[in-house]
């Protein structure tokens, strides 16, 4: 998947719940985006809070990279805060990048140099779509696993 990259469909949610930013074993509302993203034909689904606001993937950060800015959803904005979360934020700044944490909208992410999730079991992953619209690659995704590699 790391060589091929994510597809993602977005999809809106009014709000992720009493639960929110929350590890529980409920995954009942992601298995059924990762099943309607199946179904449109991508791998997985990025969920959009009020106004199109980014927010996660089914069970994965999501971060975007304009120059040497990564930005990734705030845990306020009720993403899960995930240990690999924070292992990229301090990775990110040892190879130079200043990371940006805050509430952005979808637009925003399209137009990124590139994108990519993060995740415990996938690690991290480019994101090459959404809803079908292409994003380029770019050299953060590969270097910041190179170095989470190393420390594991």
């Amino acid at each position: 998947m790391r060589t091929r990259g994510l597809a993602l469909v977005t999809i809106r949610v009014a709000s992720h719940g009493l639960l929110t930013g929350i590890k529980s074993t409920s995954y009942g509302t992601n298995m059924a985006a990762v099943a309607e993203a199946e179904r449109r034909g991508a791998d997985d689904a990025l969920f959009l809070g009020e106004g199109e606001t980014v927010l996660e993937a089914t069970t994965s950060n999501v971060w975007w990279r304009d120059g040497d800015v990564l930005t990734t959803p705030s845990v306020a904005a009720g993403v899960l805060p995930g240990v690999t979360r924070a292992t990229v934020t301090a990775l990110a700044r040892d190879a130079g990048y200043r990371v940006r944490e805050g509430s952005f909208t979808l637009p925003v992410l399209l137009n990124a140099d590139e994108a990519f999730t993060s995740s415990a079991v996938r690690e991290i992953v480019p994101v090459v779509a959404i809803d079908g619209r292409e994003l380029a690659r770019g050299d953060a995704a590969p270097q910041l696993q190179r170095m989470l590699e190393a420390i594991g």
